[in-house]
């Protein structure tokens, strides 16, 4: 998902219930950077990632359930 903010600027939200396996933690952070390279990148998941994963640069990992209690407070 894509939306623009503030001042036409871009985020690229992805969900993943699940990214404590490698593999799916991958298919999480693939595709839309390279259609979007300057957009801001969060991926809201509800687990956390495997043990020793990098989070790539400019991407933000935010817990599912933080996600949904910020939303619904603001």
């Amino acid at each position: 998902m894509s939306e623009a903010g503030n001042g036409g600027s871009q985020r690229l939200v992805q969900l993943a219930s699940d990214i404590s396996e490698a593999a799916t933690f991958g298919r999480a952070l693939a595709g839309a950077p390279a259609e979007f390279p300057e957009a801001g990148r969060i991926l809201l998941a509800g687990t956390d990632p495997p043990r020793g994963a990098d989070m790539p640069d400019g991407v933000r990992l935010i817990p599912v359930w933080r996600w949904l209690l910020e939303e619904s407070a603001g």
